[in-house]
């Protein structure tokens, strides 16, 4: 499952399809799914099938879509067989739109082409999705509905959690020590009470953690913590940060998000957290998930991951 969909958008004016981009960034951010988008601009000395900028564009991996314009100095159909020749986007959808009078025309020339030189199997035409300039929006809208239903397949779900909660916890440990000294010297003693009363209460879990730490300094305290992270989990070093951020000036809305990480929003009861959900996918069969999975457990899936690495990359100056 995708929390982002990138796409290539090639025209001669960028202008006259504004309104188009806006509503797919809408559709696609009701979904959860932010909109990455790379504009492509045809002019008569600035053909893409000549330019580096777009080949590099072409082969990016990620791309999940392309729109392109037929009538451009350098006509869509040319603009396709580059991109087809690129075998790993050979299942990728080309949307392809024209405002010709006679659209008919195009379409036929577009579906009729032959067969291209290299192979004699590959088609220009395979792939292909075609509309006038007026409906790109709905013609769009129903080719990522399709690619949405694949997408929000549990199995997908529980990728994306596995991923971004481990990405979120990774910076969640660089925040920590980036942090911890900005902690005023008077209230670090009740970080390391904290974090000592909490691995206390863990018993043989983190009983040797515990006893290595409960007599040093805290910036040693907190390093011991940071170096043996096989005794602590997820929400233990979102729980320390939390308190951390407590007594850190300008920091104390970035706990309260955080402790939505691992506590239920206080707005959605009957919803799990993020890592109690990470949690639950990760130890249920596809079946089992398959019960609860539906669109808005998705897009939870999806705002709650890209909320919580926001806030923790701010934390850390990335943003």
């Amino acid at each position: 499952m995708k929390n982002e969909y990138k796409i290539l958008w090639i025209d001669d004016d960028h202008a006259n399809v504004r309104g188009d981009v806006r509503n797919i960034r809408s559709f696609l951010n009701y979904h959860g799914i932010d909109l990455i988008i790379n504009q492509v601009e045809v002019t008569p000395d600035n053909c893409p099938t000549r330019e580096a900028s777009f080949s590099e564009a072409v082969s990016d991996i990620d791309l999940d879509m392309v729109f392109i314009d037929f009538n451009m100095p350098e006509q869509g159909d040319a603009i396709i067989g580059h991109i087809r020749k690129n075998l790993q986007h050979y299942h990728l959808p080309i949307l392809f739109y024209t405002g010709d009078k006679e659209p008919e025309k195009v379409l036929t020339k577009i579906f009729s082409d032959s067969l291209l030189a290299e192979s004699n199997f590959l088609s220009i035409s395979d792939g292909i999705y075609f509309c006038d300039r007026d409906h790109i929006y709905e013609k769009a809208k129903l080719i990522l509905t399709s690619l949405l239903e694949k997408d929000n397949k549990p199995q997908r779900g529980r990728g994306l959690l596995m991923d971004k909660v481990s990405e979120i916890d990774a910076k969640i440990i660089q925040a920590l020590r980036k942090l911890c000294l900005d902690v005023p010297e008077t209230k670090q003693k009740h970080v390391l009470a904290l974090i000592c009363k909490k691995l206390e209460n863990r018993k043989d879990k983190s009983r040797k953690l515990f006893e290595s730490i409960q007599n040093k300094s805290y910036s040693d305290a907190i390093e011991s913590l940071l170096s043996d992270d096989l005794s602590i989990d997820t929400h233990f070093r979102s729980e320390t940060l939390r308190e951390m951020l407590r007594y850190i000036e300008g920091k104390t809305e970035n706990g309260t998000i955080l402790s939505n990480f691992y506590n239920p929003p206080k707005d959605q009861p009957l919803t799990k957290s993020l890592i109690a959900l990470r949690n639950d996918y990760a130890h249920k069969t596809g079946e089992k998930i398959n019960e609860t999975h539906d669109k808005e457990k998705c897009k939870y899936i999806r705002t709650e991951t890209k909320r919580h690495l926001f806030n923790v990359k701010q934390l850390l100056g990335e943003i």
